[in-house]
């Protein structure tokens, strides 16, 4: 997994975010469609990190997350 959790900020979680579940999906659909065709299929926020699953195959198992900060909307990992 390509994360790092020094990304992470502290404060009120509800007075900082700037990207929502929306702009989260959208950010992770441009960044996997540049390799895969594919399906978002859940998105989860944790610690002001949007977790954004999308599969990208014919396959049940082929699923990529993206990994993506609250606040700035700047791509943290994907796996």
């Amino acid at each position: 997994m390509i994360y790092n959790k020094s990304y992470r900020n502290s404060g009120d979680t509800k007075t900082r975010l700037t990207i929502d579940e929306f702009k989260a999906k959208e950010i992770a659909r441009k960044f996997l469609e540049q390799y895969h065709s594919i399906i978002v299929s859940d998105v989860l926020l944790e610690d002001e990190v949007w977790t954004v699953s999308a599969k990208t195959g014919l396959m049940p198992k082929d699923v990529k997350k993206v990994m993506i900060d609250a606040v700035t909307g700047r791509i943290l990992g994907y796996i």
